[in-house]
């Protein structure tokens, strides 16, 4: 075989691997965002490359959830002649009903994978490298074991195909522009419903992740909904809560006990719903919730998924997804775990693994990226019994903070916290103030804040059965030592 001849052969097996993976990008349009490749670094065939553009403009620019030919024909009418043109040179949507027919989607990680090995082997043919003599042993090599095959003498070749550039910059350029988006408030976060807490955290800055810490039973879901959920409403701010231990009923009774004590000013302890046998005053107070709910709620402000089993890269498909597709940009993640799915492999490092997921969560919300934010509940380690807390009582697991710009470690007060010989608590005016014997606070450590200061901690009233929570004030809790 000629060297032409070869050429010829890896453009063909390239095409083929182009055909599978952009169609099943088609077919199932959720899968666009966990396999984005910079086109004309990738595609070698012209068709597959227009194909590709169009598919990426209609979701990304469009919104578009799912590509049929109707929405795809009104997309290039609106494009031009010149699209159109290259569009039914490369067969139209015939071409795509067509090759729907030999796909399957459920392979489209190995379909990409096709795609960058063949970018590469064409690259490093074309850059004078042996592939023809070698091609027994490079026939069977993947992307990655191909790329350690030939890393130090060609990395060009590599570098840019399945990661974004890096671009290196002037400091002081864009300096004023940042200072004029600042004034704007393009810095500025969704406050969260506690004017003590915005003014120490400034509220969920996109680009970032906050994590809330709390021991089993402490309320970090609890304090989640009362934080998050009533200013995403106020804000009419889309937010999608991905959850692992609560399912959506679960939500709803918290969020119904929510509204009746907290804007109804009514009393419903959450008990009731476990009780049954509604009052009559008990149905008015749920029929006026409800109404106030759909009306504030209303086009899916607020989205629920349950997980079945938990893993880092489900999280990240729906962030990607739900942040392209419906421009959202708050998100709940309520419990982080180590991953459970099928096909999972926990060791014994298994902090190591949590780590790891949380580099690829922020990889993916950071401002560079999607620029989101992300509000992650965690579970302390059931053998912290210290009433100061800090990044310590995470354990092993310490460094899945390593990435958060907030780290909120919660608890409830302790008795020997209240009354006259308790902490000292001062409210936002200055007043001082006792806690009550008879009621119930949470404290909140603010061990990391990229934001603001972590030397006070912050005091709430609560009623966990109720759904309140109220701010005290600003105190200081003795190290242990």
């Amino acid at each position: 075989m000629s060297k032409d001849e070869f050429r010829g052969d890896l453009i063909h097996h390239k095409t083929m691997a182009e055909l599978h993976f952009v169609v099943s990008l088609y077919a199932n349009t959720d899968m666009y965002e966990e396999y984005k490749v910079e086109p004309m670094k990738v595609f070698s065939n012209q068709h597959w490359l227009i194909y590709y553009g169009i598919l990426s403009a209609m979701i990304e620019k469009k919104k578009v959830s799912e590509i049929d030919q109707i929405n795809i024909e009104m997309y290039i009418s609106e494009q031009g002649e010149k699209l159109r043109a290259m569009y039914e040179k490369a067969g139209g949507w015939h071409t795509i009903e067509e090759a729907k027919q030999i796909i399957e989607t459920e392979n489209i990680d190995a379909y990409y994978r096709e795609v960058l090995r063949y970018s590469a082997i064409l690259k490093l043919h074309d850059s004078g490298f042996n592939i023809e003599k070698n091609w027994d042993k490079y026939s069977k090599l993947t992307y990655e074991e191909l790329a350690d095959a030939v890393t130090g003498s060609v990395d060009s070749i590599f570098s840019g195909i399945d990661m974004g550039e890096d671009k290196v910059e002037d400091m002081v350029d864009g300096m004023w522009e940042m200072l004029e988006e600042a004034d704007k408030g393009s810095m500025r976060g969704l406050p969260v419903s506690s004017k003590l807490l915005n003014s120490v955290t400034n509220g969920q800055v996109a680009g970032n992740i906050t994590m809330v810490a709390g021991a089993s039973g402490a309320g970090k879901t609890y304090f989640s909904l009362c934080q998050t959920l009533p200013s995403a409403m106020r804000a009419k701010e889309p937010l999608l809560i991905m959850c692992n231990e609560e399912d959506k009923k679960k939500w709803q009774r918290e969020i119904i006990a929510w509204q009746i004590n907290n804007i109804q000013k009514k009393d419903l302890v959450k008990s009731r719903f476990y009780q049954g046998e509604f009052t009559a005053d008990e149905w008015e107070m749920f029929r006026i919730a409800r109404d106030w709910l759909n009306e504030m709620l209303a086009n899916g402000l607020i989205k629920f998924v349950n997980f079945s089993t938990f893993s880092m890269n489900k999280s990240i498909k729906l962030i990607r997804k739900y942040a392209t597709q419906n421009s959202i940009k708050y998100f709940i993640i309520d419990t982080l775990k180590l991953d459970n799915d099928v096909g999972s492999n926990v060791t014994e490092l298994a902090w190591l693994q949590l780590q790891q997921n949380m580099v690829k969560l922020y990889n993916v919300i950071k401002p560079t990226a999607k620029n989101v934010h992300v509000w992650v509940t965690y579970q302390l380690n059931k053998s912290v019994r210290a009433r100061f807390l800090d990044q310590s009582a995470l354990g092993m697991s310490k460094n899945v903070a390593d990435v958060v710009s907030t780290l909120i470690l919660v608890r409830n007060a302790l008795e020997s916290e209240k009354g006259a010989n308790g902490l000292k608590v001062k409210r936002a005016d200055g007043q001082s103030v006792e806690l009550s014997e008879e009621k119930e606070y949470m404290i909140a450590f603010i061990d990391k804040n990229r934001q603001g200061s972590t030397s006070s901690q912050i005091v709430w009233r609560v009623d966990k059965g109720r759904n309140i929570m109220k701010d005290v004030g600003f105190t200081k809790v003795s190290q242990d030592y």
